[in-house]
């Protein structure tokens, strides 16, 4: 997964030198969220933005072969301090598990996300905070990278166009 990371991370850096939006689409950036394993775009609301994330699992050695998570998050910019950039993260995730049982899951999240610029176009970023979870059970948690304390393991990635 490690290898997988790194090569997206480097493909990134190669197109972000060339990045604009597919289609004359109104992105602002496209990425990877490493710790939903969804594909984002970002969309401007001003000086805020909208990030919202899609992935799906298809494994045809289970007996269930489908999952699915759909994401959404506001973002309000609250400073930048030269290349980094801290937004208020208030969002939504909807993941359909590949479980026989309670395979929906809908959790809200409230945190911070900071980001850093790393080159002209290219932004990593990591989110942690609160995770309301409503369906199956009723759980609150923290929430932050899947890997515990290393942000390595939680770091997303954007073009910037």
């Amino acid at each position: 997964m490690k290898k997988i990371s790194l090569f997206a991370a480097m493909l990134g850096l190669v197109a972000a030198a060339h990045a604009q939006a597919p289609f004359g689409l109104p992105f602002k950036a496209i990425g990877y969220d490493a710790d939903l394993s969804t594909v984002t775009a970002r969309l401007p609301l001003g000086e805020n933005a909208l990030d919202l994330g899609l992935g799906f699992k298809i494994d045809n050695a289970a007996n269930d072969p489908f999952s699915m998570t759909a994401a959404g998050f506001y973002l309000l910019k609250t400073n930048t301090w030269g290349p980094v950039s801290n937004y208020v993260s208030l969002g939504g995730i909807l993941k359909v598990l590949d479980q026989p049982n309670d395979n929906v899951e809908i959790t809200g999240f409230a945190g911070l996300q900071p980001e850093l610029t790393l080159v002209d176009r290219f932004v990593v970023s990591t989110r942690f905070g609160l995770n309301l979870t409503v369906i199956p059970d009723f759980v609150l948690a923290t929430a932050g990278p899947a890997t515990g304390v290393s942000i390595v393991g939680g770091l997303n990635f954007k073009v910037l166009f």
